[in-house]
């Protein structure tokens, strides 16, 4: 049985691209519920994600469309884009579902772009803001974030000297925290919570059995299982590449700040380089990786692409090949 990808080196990961050794039908992975594109897959299914939202906000969810997956808003050509794990629409409000396996220390400014990112997306130039949904952002979280122990915490916007006041906002993030499992009130979101942190199925019955079913499924898919590999590898691949252009630039300017032989020429160098790194080498650095991953893919050699991000000397090679 393979180990979770999380847990296993990138050397075996390319190991099992380049090799072809998992056949169809056999169990041919091991993701968890909390790998990204697991967790994706599984609550995108219409009736998985209604039957989350109503177990953590209390109210039935009706869909007009099927979920999405990975979906990108960007406010402003010129701003930060945002990728949402999965979203839904329906019932005049929209639904945010995240899965956070990674401390956030800004989770708060977090929610606060990823709420700014959902309104923009949902209202037109001269609309009302009356027409704007009601919205739910829920972060599914594998740790406290907040370290008070609570198994939920439901963030409002309020009015701290009256909170009677109804501030008429419409906006609702809840964080889960899975470690708190044991001191949820309702038993489904307990279910869900433990079996995020600890990978266990209590009462299969219930909404994690078919969170399980779903995930065990989605391993037994030998074609789907190779893609999220291929594309764990990529983006373990480019951090990787992306380490050692930074770690070349910061040296260039380091020796360039040395040769001046003053400490204002190394501050400036070393600003330079990075600047100069991340504008130019990087950006073409990514784009001529996405290109070559593109015409792998179209001659049917896109396991090569996995050897290729652990070989910096078979990376090239195949760059000359293709003319780029």
């Amino acid at each position: 049985m393979l180990l979770p990808t999380e847990h296993r080196g990138k050397e075996h990961i390319v190991a099992d691209l380049v090799s072809g050794a998992h056949g169809e039908g056999a169990h041919v992975g091991h993701f968890t519920f909390t790998n990204r594109l697991m967790f994706n897959r599984v609550v995108s299914t219409p009736d998985i994600f209604v039957d989350l939202v109503e177990v953590v906000t209390g109210i039935r969810f009706e869909l007009a469309g099927d979920p999405q997956a990975e979906r990108t808003f960007e406010p402003t050509l010129s701003s930060k884009g945002v990728r949402m794990d999965v979203v839904a629409v329906g019932d005049d409000r929209v639904v945010d579902i995240e899965m956070q396996t990674q401390f956030e220390p800004y989770l708060g400014k977090r929610l606060r772009y990823y709420q700014a990112a959902l309104d923009v997306s949902h209202l037109d130039k001269g609309s009302d803001y009356g027409v704007l949904p009601e919205s739910f952002i829920i972060f599914l979280c594998t740790h406290d974030p907040f370290g008070r122990g609570l198994p939920v915490y439901t963030l409002e916007r309020c009015c701290v000297e009256d909170s009677s006041v109804d501030v008429g906002d419409e906006s609702h993030w809840i964080v889960l925290n899975a470690t708190a499992y044991a001191a949820a009130n309702d038993g489904q979101l307990a279910d869900v919570l433990e079996y995020a942190a600890t990978g266990e199925v209590r009462h299969r019955g219930g909404l994690v059995g078919r969170i399980d079913e779903a995930v065990r499924d989605a391993n037994n898919d030998s074609g789907w299982v190779r893609n999220v590999e291929s594309v764990m590898s990529l983006e373990d691949g480019l951090r990787m590449r992306y380490q050692i252009l930074m770690r070349d630039e910061v040296a260039a300017a380091r020796k360039a700040a040395a040769e001046e032989g003053r400490a204002e020429g190394m501050a400036r160098g070393i600003a330079e380089g990075i600047a100069e790194g991340r504008a130019e080498g990087i950006a073409e650095e990514r784009a001529r990786t996405a290109m070559l991953a593109k015409r792998l893919e179209k001659e049917g050699r896109i396991d090569e692409l996995a050897g290729a991000l652990a070989d910096s000397k078979r990376f090239d090679a195949l760059l000359v090949e293709f003319g780029l």
